[in-house]
């Protein structure tokens, strides 16, 4: 019994764990969401370009599905409604997608992480 309870207990700890890299990994994209409202600014062309030679780098390495691929492809072209889809859940698989980002970079850039 006990070693099932320990057994529950650790799949919560992983549960929790979890849900909370999820909760961060949407709080960062909705900061770079909030940045590319203006997409005329220097900020947002930077960010545009560098999730696009990610994507490039994804594809010629065949380092990542097509799929996803092409659908941050899709996102890129009209990135703030996109993003702002993914991170309040309105995409079946937004989880996935979040964890596959082209805006990687701005996982451990301090201004998107506040």
């Amino acid at each position: 019994m006990a070693a099932s309870l320990a057994q529950i207990n650790a799949r919560r700890d992983a549960l929790a764990s979890n849900a909370a890299r999820f909760d961060e990994l949407r709080r960062i994209h909705r900061a770079v969401a909030r940045q590319l409202e203006q997409p005329d600014s220097p900020q947002s062309k930077d960010l545009l370009a560098e999730a696009g030679r990610n994507i490039a780098k994804w594809e010629q390495a065949q380092t990542c599905s097509t799929f996803y691929i092409r659908a941050w492809r899709r996102i890129l072209r009209n990135p703030g409604p996109g993003l702002q889809r993914l991170v309040s859940g309105e995409v079946a698989i937004a989880d996935a997608m979040l964890q596959n980002t082209p805006f990687g970079f701005a996982l451990h850039d301090p201004a998107f992480r506040r």
